[in-house]
């Protein structure tokens, strides 16, 4: 398979030439007197298109990942920690205070007193169990923002009027390139 990044001239019109040439990676963009080349041999789809320049409205970085990890890691940091700030303020075994067991021989008293005293007893644990499960949720949301960051990618954008907009790999772009891409867009 031919690489025809080292082949450009061969693609331009008659009376077409390059104005700038911008890329370090794999990815590529070739700014000509009338087109936005965009060379991507390593991205899905397909490794060269053209655009127009009459149709180009803009170039710019853009930062994408799966917001997904996003919206799970806000909900559970969020419950999470109304969890734990419960668990600290509210004292759910201090709600019954002292259970006095006197009367406990009376008929009837003593299971009721039983099931009460039980009743204490699981409301002081619920404490624990509201901040262990509040503490779980707080570190499942910081690895659901770890894991959004790991998989967010930065794209360099270069938008296009009435089609899809040209997605080139960020990495093989720097800020410096940007602007010699927006610089040969407003020549010629």
């Amino acid at each position: 398979m031919a690489d025809w990044r080292g082949r450009v001239d061969d693609l331009l019109y008659a009376g077409e030439e390059v104005i700038a040439r911008v890329g370090r990676g794999p990815d590529e963009v070739v700014v000509t007197t009338h087109r936005v080349l965009a060379f991507t041999p390593e991205r899905d789809g397909p490794n060269f298109d053209a655009v127009d320049r009459p149709n180009v409205s803009g170039v710019d970085f853009e930062a994408s990942g799966r917001t997904w990890f996003v919206v799970q890691g806000l909900k559970a940091l969020v419950v999470g920690a109304l969890l734990v700030a419960a668990g600290l303020v509210v004292d759910l075994g201090g709600i019954f205070g002292d259970v006095s067991v006197d009367g406990a021989n009376a008929v009837g008293a003593g299971g009721v007193l039983g099931m009460l005293d039980l009743l204490v007893t699981a409301m002081s644990l619920a404490n624990e169990v509201l901040l262990g499960v509040g503490g779980l949720l707080v570190l499942l949301g910081v690895l659901a923002m770890v894991a959004y960051w790991v998989t967010r990618t930065t794209d360099l954008v270069v938008a296009v009027t009435g089609d899809d907009d040209l997605r080139l790999d960020g990495d093989s772009f720097s800020d410096s390139d940007r602007g010699t891409i927006r610089t040969a867009l407003r020549r010629g």
